[in-house]
């Protein structure tokens, strides 16, 4: 029982961090650019011109990767499946990950930026 609770709040850090990086630094632009998925004449520099490039080139994605919930729902999936296959989880275990990591990565998203 212990290690589940250990396991689970690993997850729930690693999605944390994920979205930190995600949505507090320039890494998502840098991979972009990196992989060709911004076009080298659009002039993107920062999260905000990030953002506006995204949603006008595709509105599912562009709120899909501009969300905080939304990608810390996917980020919760990926880290919860990891863990299932790895570790031999249960998929109850994976369920409550999906359905509460996102709400967790919110509230310390929302805490490090309340001065902003």
């Amino acid at each position: 029982m212990l290690d589940e609770v250990i396991y689970y709040l690993v997850g729930a850090m690693v999605v944390s961090g994920l979205q930190t990086i995600w949505f507090c630094s320039n890494f998502p632009i840098h991979i972009f650019k990196l992989f060709r998925l911004i076009p080298p004449e659009d002039d993107v520099y920062t999260w905000d011109e990030f953002q506006i490039n995204l949603i006008t080139r595709s509105d599912f994605f562009g709120e899909l990767l501009t969300c905080t919930v939304c990608l810390s729902v996917w980020f919760s999936i990926g880290t919860a499946l990891v863990q299932f296959y790895l570790l031999e989880l249960s998929v109850l275990y994976v369920v409550s990950c999906v359905l509460s990591w996102p709400a967790t990565a919110y509230l310390v998203y929302k805490i490090g930026n309340r001065n902003e």
